[in-house]
């Protein structure tokens, strides 16, 4: 058994791998030897490369600095009859921050990082100072022309300064249809040029790449999240792990009624998280 790199005209179908077996005809696009070119889905383990697999390919890759404006402390709250310092509150004031026009008419698949992590709905971007402190979250998501970050807030007794964030944004186009040629291979000399599957694939077009220790970006195989002591910890784009409730957040109660200047607040264990998960297989990828 060894690698072939085929063609079927019949299917239009293009693909270089490993021959899962050494039997059958190396000739017959439909042989045993050649399965995964007509029968991809069921040979993934011996891919390199289909035409029928989305190459993922990278319409932008820009960088967007954000400036982030403070968030006040807590506002107070009603206990009874009295007015007391709350502890923790929701901010009600949604940010929608437009990061980028990429006028494809559709929804595309987009990857967000900061720094090197590669951020997921509600990821935590700035992460409190103190205990009991406020945090800033943002949420992406895309429309059929922009991509943007939904910004929300929870507020501690403390608050939280202005930042300027940047965030690096990847955007990739769907696979372009086949244009009807009938070329499963096209070589221009002039150009450089290599065209698969009808135009499908071009060399000249920029692809996501794998490479080891493609960071910030990276795809994985198994859970992204993983949850205890009610926070959560996520998998870095490398392998490794992101906390981000830091230890210094904790719970905290009124010692008595929270209604005298007697009272005091008192803080409890630690809310951080205090799993031991590790992320699975991770495939590590970078823009070209």
């Amino acid at each position: 058994m060894g690698w072939a790199f085929m063609t079927d005209p019949a299917t239009g179908n293009v693909g270089l791998y490993d021959e899962p077996v050494g039997t059958g005809d190396p000739a017959d696009p439909d042989s045993a030897r050649n399965a995964p070119l007509n029968n991809p889905a069921a040979n993934l383990a011996h891919l390199y490369w289909h035409i029928l697999l989305d190459t993922m390919e990278v319409v932008s890759d820009t960088v967007v600095s954000i400036n982030h404006s403070a968030i006040d402390a807590a506002a107070g709250s009603l206990a009874g009859d009295n007015v007391v310092a709350s502890d923790f509150d929701a901010n009600g004031n949604l940010l929608d921050w437009d990061i980028g026009t990429h006028g494809l008419g559709y929804e595309p698949l987009v990857l967000i990082a900061v720094g090197q992590a590669m951020i997921t709905p509600g990821y935590l971007v700035q992460v409190p100072g103190s205990v009991n402190g406020s945090a800033r979250y943002v949420s992406p998501y895309v429309t059929v022309n922009k991509v943007f970050l939904r910004e929300f807030q929870s507020r501690g007794a403390t608050g939280l300064a202005g930042v300027a964030i940047d965030y690096r944004v990847l955007v990739f186009k769907r696979q372009p249809a086949a244009d009807g040629t009938g070329q499963l291979i096209d070589w221009n000399p002039t150009t450089g040029e290599l065209r698969l599957g009808e135009g499908r694939f071009s060399n000249k077009r920029r692809y996501l790449q794998v490479v080891p220790g493609g960071t910030p970006f990276g795809l994985v195989y198994g859970r992204t999240i993983d949850l205890k002591n009610g926070a959560y910890r996520l998998a870095r784009a490398d392998g490794s792990t992101y906390d981000p409730v830091p230890a210094t957040t904790k719970t905290g109660v009124w010692f008595g009624s929270g209604q005298f200047a007697t009272d005091t607040l008192t803080y409890g264990n630690s809310m951080a998280y205090d799993g031991a998960w590790t992320p699975g297989e991770i495939l590590e990828v970078q823009a070209p």
